[in-house]
């Protein structure tokens, strides 16, 4: 009988072992070029959801530009996604009424969303604490799942309406003291739930702010184009946050996601006069006093948004005579930060009714 030497039994050995390493190597070979393809992937449709987010900012910001009314948002908290692309996105604010409610209501009900997502009211907002609606500011003793109890309506001369179902809800406080334009730190109730470093609103100035000690701290003031002014202990801080989210399906296992958010502020800017000087401006929630050059009754104004970002920044007034000089006329010029009476006034001891 033939038998196998020593030899010839290790190197079969040798041999079957190499070939299993051969196709062990293979096997991790294909699986690595799939996992790598896979990540590749979801590299790709993460930045395509990036893209369609942006998509989605650039929709909210035209959305909330003065000719609008409000953004395209939530349909109690199943905001329909705009399809754009292999992808779409949503838009939602912190909370939306559902369903309506009237002028008189203490409760408030409620869908709050964190990043498109339908969640807990008492999770987002603390209580006591103030919100905005439209116009109005409701402060509010309790929050619970999907409502905010004991509420008091119209606060700090704003207005207590009915609100429609799908309204925006937004965090609010009041100043605890009024503040120069120069302030770098605005005393406020609370600072909870605010988004910063962030933009807050305060009358008709947006003020940036890094800090939350002693209040809204590090701010610089009139930002966004706003001028920087003084606001007394009656005014409100607000913010009107607005979140984008969008999704692409990746065609394997979930999807991309990318989230973003940003505030958004728009001016409804509006003024009108009165006798003794009065000069009045409506900052979206109530009338602010502006301060008058001239001691006499105004009779008329006119005013012009030439860069059409929703605020004033021409306008014109006219009142009894004598305001500018004496014997003369009252004419006064807004240049968007302050009224004046210009020069070259002719002299003529009238009044004037009428832009």
């Amino acid at each position: 009988m033939k038998r196998w030497s020593d030899e010839q039994g290790l190197a079969l050995i040798m041999a079957v072992v190499i070939l299993l390493l051969f196709a062990i190597m293979a096997v991790l070979m294909a699986a690595l070029v799939s996992t790598d393809s896979d990540i590749s992937l979801y590299q790709f449709r993460s930045g395509e959801a990036l893209y369609i987010a942006i998509a989605g900012q650039q929709y909210t910001m035209m959305q909330t530009y003065p000719n609008y009314s409000r953004p395209p948002y939530s349909t109690r908290g199943g905001t329909p996604q705009v399809n754009l692309g292999s992808g779409g996105f949503t838009v939602d604010p912190p909370a939306v009424l559902s369903p309506g409610i009237t002028n008189v209501a203490v409760t408030v009900p409620a869908v709050c969303l964190d990043r498109g997502n339908v969640v807990n009211c008492n999770t987002l907002f603390s209580a006591p604490g103030r919100i905005l609606i439209e116009s109005e500011l409701i402060d509010y003793t309790g929050v619970g799942i999907a409502n905010f109890t004991g509420a008091t309506r119209g606060v700090d001369g704003s207005l207590a309406v009915a609100h429609a179902i799908d309204q925006g809800i937004y965090r609010a406080t009041g100043l605890t003291a009024g503040v120069t334009n120069a302030a770098a730190t605005i005393p406020v109730v609370s600072t909870a739930g605010f988004t910063i470093p962030g933009t807050i609103k305060i009358d008709q100035e947006f003020l940036y702010c890094t800090g939350t000690v002693g209040g809204f701290s590090g701010c610089t003031r009139g930002t966004q184009g706003s001028q920087a002014i003084a606001h007394n202990a009656l005014a409100t801080a607000i913010q009107v946050p607005i979140t984008v989210r969008a999704t692409v399906a990746t065609g394997i296992v979930g999807n991309a996601q990318r989230i973003l958010q940003a505030q958004t502020g728009v001016y409804r800017d509006s003024w009108a006069v009165g006798n003794t000087a009065t000069l009045i401006r409506w900052n979206g929630i109530n009338w602010d006093t502006v301060t008058s050059p001239v001691a006499v009754n105004l009779n008329s104004a006119f005013l012009l948004d030439t860069n059409s970002d929703g605020a004033a920044d021409e306008g014109w007034a006219v009142g009894n005579r004598r305001g500018c000089a004496n014997p003369g006329l009252t004419i006064l010029r807004w240049n968007g930060v302050s009224w004046a009476c210009p020069g070259g006034l002719p002299v003529v001891d009238q009044n004037l009714n009428s832009v």
